[in-house]
C-alpha cells in the first residue's frame, strides 16, 4: 500500500470519528480535526456538522462563507435551511432576506414573504406570491398563517381562487381540506363545494340527480373528475351514466378526449366488451404509445392480422417506428401471405438492439446484434473530472459505503457536466466498480450502444455462486439486477426480499 493511500484510509477512519465530535464542539474541535485531517475531500461535512447544529448569528460570517463556497452542492442546503429557521425564529428580517434563496419549501417561503411586508413591502406588490402559496390542494404551515391573513385582510383574496383551491383539494388533493374551504365560501357556492367533497370520497356520487341542481360548467367539470374515477372502479355503471350526461352537460371537447383516453384504457386493461369502440374514439393528438399498445393488443387476443396491419399503418409517423409496432406489422404481414414485405421487415428489426429486435433475429434465424460502440475516452477529461472536489467527496462516501450521500455528489455534480464529459464520468465511475452510476451517466450522455457499461457483468463471482443455489440462469439473474435496482449496491427489496 503507498504512502498516499495509507493516509487515505487513516483519514477515513478519522473522519467518523470527527464528524461525531463537530456535531456537539465547538469551533475548535473543527480546527483540531482540520490541522489532523489536512485535504480530506469530505472534511467540509465535518464543518457542516458543527455549524447545522450551531447556527447562531455568533457564527454568521463562518455560515455565509460556507454556503457561498459551496452553494449548488448538497452541502448547502444542509445549512441553509437551519439557518434560515433560526432567524425566523430570531425576528431577523434583514439576515433572513439576505441569505434566503428560492425553495420549495412552504414554510420558508412564507417566512421570507412577511419579513418583506415587516421591512416595508406593499402587500398587493407581493400577492401573486403569496396567491401562489394559498392555492394549494394541501394545508400550509402554520407560518403561513399570519401572512394569508393579511392578504385576506387586504381583499386580494377572491372566491375564484377558494373555488380554485376547492378542485385541487378534491382533484388529487387533501379532501379534508374542503370542508375548511367550504366554510369561506358565500352561502351560494357551499353545496357545489361540499359535492366535489362527496365525488372525491365516492365518484359514484355522480349519478345521484338530487346532487346536481345545473348543469352548467361547473357541474360539468365535476362530472367530468368523477366519471374519469368512477371508470376503474364500475365500468358498466361508468358508461351508462356517460351516455345520459354526455349531451346533457357542456363538456369541452377537451374533456370528452380526456375521458376516450381514460376509457379506453381502463376498458382494454380490464379486457371490456367495449373496449375497441373507445380505443377507437380516442382524438388523434391523445394517441400514445400506452393507447397503441392496449388497441394492438385487443387485436392480438382476436388473431385479427388484418386490423392489427390496418392500425399500425394509420399511425402517425413517430409510432409507426416504434420497435413494437414494427414487429407486429410484420407478423402481420406473414399471416396476410405478404412474404417478401415481412422478410424485409423482420431483416431490418433484427438488426436492432431491441427486445423485438431479439424476437424478429430469432424468427428470422439472423444472428442478434448487439451493435456495441465504446466511446472514446479522453484521459485529460477523466483526470480532470476525477480531482473535481464533487467527485473526490463521492469517491469517499463510495469508499465509506454512504451510498446514499455518494449519489447526492455525484447527481449535483453530473449536472455541471456537458456530454462529452458525462460519457467520461461514466467510464471513471465504471472503474470505482460503481456500476448503477456507470449505467446512469453513458445513458445521460446519449452513448445508448456503450452495451458494456450500460449491460455490465456486475458482481458476477456473487451472482455465480448464488443463481447456481437458486438453480436460475446466471445472466437472467443479471438481467432481473439491472432491469429492477441498476445494480445498486444498497437496493432493497420492497417485498422484504433485499436482505
Amino acid at each position: 500500500m503507498s504512502e498516499q493511500s495509507e493516509q487515505l484510509v487513516q483519514q477515513r477512519v478519522w473522519y467518523v470519528d470527527a464528524l461525531r465530535e463537530a456535531q456537539s464542539g465547538s469551533y475548535a474541535t473543527v480546527q483540531k480535526w482540520r490541522q489532523k485531517m489536512g485535504d480530506y475531500p469530505l472534511f467540509p461535512y465535518v464543518e457542516l456538522a458543527y455549524l447545522k447544529n450551531h447556527p447562531y448569528l455568533s457564527n454568521k460570517q463562518k455560515i455565509r462563507e460556507f454556503l457561498n463556497i459551496y452553494e449548488g452542492t448538497p452541502l448547502e442546503w444542509p445549512l441553509r435551511r437551519p439557518w434560515l429557521e433560526y432567524l425566523a425564529k430570531k425576528g431577523d428580517a434583514i439576515t433572513f432576506i439576505n441569505d434566503f434563496k428560492a425553495t420549495s419549501d412552504a414554510e420558508l417561503n412564507c417566512h421570507n414573504l412577511s419579513f418583506q411586508l415587516k421591512i416595508g413591502a406593499r402587500i398587493k406588490d407581493i400577492a401573486d406570491q403569496i396567491r401562489t402559496l394559498w392555492v394549494v390542494g394541501k394545508s400550509q404551515p402554520k407560518a403561513c398563517d399570519t401572512l394569508f391573513e393579511k392578504w385576506t385582510d387586504s381583499g386580494l383574496r377572491t372566491n375564484e381562487m377558494i373555488r380554485e383551491r376547492v378542485i385541487k383539494a378534491a382533484d388529487g388533493g387533501s379532501h379534508t381540506l374542503i370542508p375548511y374551504l367550504t366554510k369561506l365560501l358565500p352561502k351560494e357556492d357551499r353545496s357545489w363545494a361540499k359535492l366535489w367533497h362527496r365525488v372525491r370520497r365516492n365518484p359514484a356520487v355522480i349519478t345521484k340527480h338530487k346532487y346536481f341542481p345545473r348543469q352548467d360548467a361547473d357541474y360539468a367539470a365535476i362530472q367530468f373528475y368523477g366519471l374519469k374515477r368512477l371508470i376503474w372502479r364500475d365500468p358498466d355503471v361508468a358508461l351508462s351514466h356517460f351516455d345520459k350526461v354526455s349531451l346533457q352537460y357542456p363538456f369541452t371537447e377537451e374533456q370528452l378526449g380526456q375521458l376516450s383516453y381514460r376509457f379506453a384504457l381502463a376498458l382494454a386493461s380490464k379486457g371490456h366488451a367495449e373496449s375497441k369502440h373507445w380505443l377507437s374514439r380516442v382524438p388523434a393528438q391523445l394517441k400514445d404509445a400506452k393507447i397503441v399498445h392496449w388497441h394492438l393488443a385487443t387485436y392480438l387476443r382476436e388473431e385479427n392480422w388484418i386490423q392489427v396491419a390496418s392500425l399500425i399503418q394509420t399511425l402517425p409517423q413517430n409510432l409507426q417506428s416504434l420497435a413494437i409496432n414494427r414487429y407486429w406489422l410484420a407478423r402481420a404481414q406473414e399471416q396476410l401471405g405478404i412474404e417478401v414485405t415481412a422478410r424485409q421487415n423482420m431483416q431490418e428489426l433484427a438488426g436492432m438492439r431491441h427486445y423485438y429486435g431479439f424476437l424478429a433475429a430469432a424468427r428470422s434465424d439472423y444472428k442478434y446484434q448487439l451493435n456495441h460502440q465504446s466511446v472514446e475516452i479522453d484521459v485529460a477529461i477523466q483526470e480532470k473530472i476525477s480531482q473535481a472536489p464533487a467527485a473526490r467527496r463521492a469517491y469517499e462516501f463510495l469508499q465509506l459505503e454512504q451510498f446514499v450521500n455518494a449519489r447526492r455528489e455525484w447527481y449535483q455534480f453530473k449536472k455541471t457536466l456537458t456530454k462529452t464529459e458525462l460519457a467520461n464520468a461514466a467510464y471513471l465511475a465504471h472503474q470505482w466498480r460503481w456500476h448503477d452510476q456507470a449505467l446512469r451517466a453513458i445513458s445521460q450522455a446519449g452513448q445508448n450502444d456503450e452495451v458494456a457499461l450500460r449491460f455490465p457483468k456486475a458482481y458476477e463471482s456473487i451472482y455465480q455462486k448464488f443463481s447456481k443455489q437458486a438453480g436460475i440462469d446466471f445472466t437472467l439473474a443479471l438481467a432481473i439486477s439491472r432491469r429492477e435496482s441498476t445494480f445498486m449496491a444498497d437496493a432493497h427489496s420492497s417485498a422484504g426480499l433485499g436482505d
